[in-house]
């Protein structure tokens, strides 16, 4: 709607100076007439006293019909100029409108590819940013990190839902704190679910130790949250490493995902699990 109102403004802007313009041009039209009857009329009144006897010549020709004349135009001048004055200044209003919108839209366009960014990888952001309906890759090395909270039900029964998800929202952000430090990429949260990667979106050769790395730290992060809340949080985690594709697919709702053989063994791990 903004782009809509900065077409129609930049429309009215181009009226505007095509109106001042057109005032501008008649007012040097009348300028033009104006000394052009002067010099006409100077002339005849030449021709006229050279013909008539001595005396006579300014019988015809008062001074106060010139003086009247000149008001005339003079006022004429005055109200052309006023209304070009009037003219700038609603064009100056509308640019300074125009502009306003147009930092308006830069920041909207900002804060729409900083989200974007919070939902993608920044390289596959790109692409969508640029058209692209769907983007993904494949990565010959990665490793996938998953880690399921075991006693979900325990825990809304014995605490509650509203306490529940505070302490699953304080691990899950503690994870993603964690991540920066160990260069893994979050893929998402599914539920009381926990899953990450290392060695993509940028490939990463030490990708297996940085996840092993990450999956001890965040045991560690579920002790602390088990004794901060006086609950025992029951965590399995599950690693693997393989050739995964990883991207968004879909129009709405927009989702970074990862599927391939690593994932699914992953996911067998922890439905498996005693």
């Amino acid at each position: 709607s903004k782009l809509v109102s900065l077409k129609n403004n930049s429309d009215r802007l181009i009226n505007l100076g095509l109106t001042a313009t057109g005032v501008l041009f008649l007012w040097m039209l009348s300028c033009y007439i104006y000394f052009h009857v002067r010099i006409m009329k100077r002339i005849d009144e030449l021709g006229s006293s050279a013909m008539l006897p001595s005396g006579e010549s300014q019988k015809s020709y008062g001074p106060h019909q010139d003086g009247d004349e000149l008001d005339s135009v003079a006022l004429s001048i005055n109200n052309l100029s006023n209304s070009l004055k009037a003219e700038v200044a609603k064009s100056d209003s509308m640019t300074k409108k125009i502009e306003g919108l147009n930092s308006d839209i830069s920041m909207e366009k900002h804060y729409s590819m900083q989200l974007l960014k919070n939902i993608v990888p920044e390289p596959l952001s790109e692409r969508l940013r640029d058209g692209s309906l769907h983007a993904f890759d494949a990565y010959a090395q990665a490793s996938i990190f998953m880690l399921k909270i075991m006693n979900i039900r325990q825990l809304f029964t014995n605490i509650g839902a509203h306490q529940c998800i505070e302490i699953m929202g304080d691990l899950f952000d503690g994870l993603d704190e964690l991540s920066v430090q160990y260069n893994v990429q979050k893929i998402k949260t599914a539920g009381d679910c926990y899953i990450a990667a290392t060695g993509l979106p940028i490939s990463d050769p030490l990708h297996c130790q940085h996840m092993a790395e990450f999956a001890i730290k965040a045991r560690e992060i579920t002790g602390k949250i088990s004794e901060k809340y006086s609950v025992n949080i029951d965590v399995q985690i599950a690693l693997h490493t393989g050739k995964v594709i990883a991207g968004v697919v879909g129009k709405k709702m927009l989702s970074f995902d990862v599927w391939g053989d690593a994932v699914e063994a992953c996911r067998g791990y922890l439905e498996t699990a005693p």
